[in-house]
């Protein structure tokens, strides 16, 4: 695959093309400052957040492992699709 900096956010908008109306997602992503760690690691903050999010209402958020809270872990967040 080619290096692409909008690769997430294009595979979180493939997923809404796929998924039936009133469909969910659940997403695991490291939430904070917002942080690009070339190429595969990135950090999702008030910036990217809402880029990530287009066209889904979040519905729900929980530990992504509910044995290891420590910082970083971040959340799993569950999402209605938008029509």
């Amino acid at each position: 695959d080619a290096l692409n900096p909008w690769g997430d956010l294009l595979a979180v908008a493939r997923a809404w093309c796929v998924t039936k109306p009133e469909g969910r997602m659940y997403l695991a992503v490291p939430t904070g400052q917002d942080t690009v760690f070339f190429n595969p690691h990135r950090k999702y903050g008030p910036i990217r957040w809402p880029l990530l999010a287009a066209n889904w209402i979040q519905t729900d958020s929980r530990p992504r492992d509910k044995y290891n809270f420590s910082a970083g872990i971040g959340l799993g967040h569950i999402f209605k699709k938008v029509e």
